[in-house]
């Protein structure tokens, strides 16, 4: 499994339910990389979401209550993990708080795709402090934010 975040440099990902900046470059780039891909989310990204689902691309959402939502053709909702373990491989995880240390926790991801915003912000939420085993192979950078590619040694 991949994960896919954009956080500041001090980790924060999200504040009172919302990405605390708007950055058109990165959600470009977000676009690109989470096309025709499986996506795994928390139910409170999912319900953070403008538009739901996300167009052209397939949403497994982990929530504890999986009743309350409708069914849909581009969209799953599991109670655990191991409900997905057959297409870990194929999966991209974009979020929340709670999923991203899951999944870390499990030792589920062996890449990290990452835009660190150059902006500091305020924020409630933030992606997990990364043991030192994980280094960046690659770096590239944009207007508003450095991408980095972390692989686990």
């Amino acid at each position: 499994m991949k994960i896919i975040v954009a956080c500041t440099e001090n980790r924060v990902i999200g504040c009172k339910g919302k990405i605390p900046w708007y950055c058109p470059e990165d959600m470009k780039l977000f676009r690109k990389l989470t096309k025709w891909h499986y996506v795994l989310m928390g139910r409170k990204t999912w319900d953070s979401l403008p538009i739901r689902p996300l167009k052209n691309r397939y949403s497994i959402v982990l929530s504890s209550n999986v009743i309350e939502y409708p069914k849909n053709k581009d969209t799953t909702f599991i109670k655990n993990l191991d409900e997905v373990k057959a297409i870990w491989n194929y999966i991209l995880c974009i979020g929340g708080g709670a999923v991203y240390k899951e999944v870390l926790d499990k030792g589920l991801v062996d890449e990290i795709w990452m835009s660190v915003m150059k902006k500091e912000y305020d924020g409630d939420v933030w992606f997990p402090e990364l043991s030192s085993k994980w280094h960046v192979t690659e770096r590239g950078s944009y207007d508003e934010f450095e991408f980095r590619r972390l692989k686990c040694s």
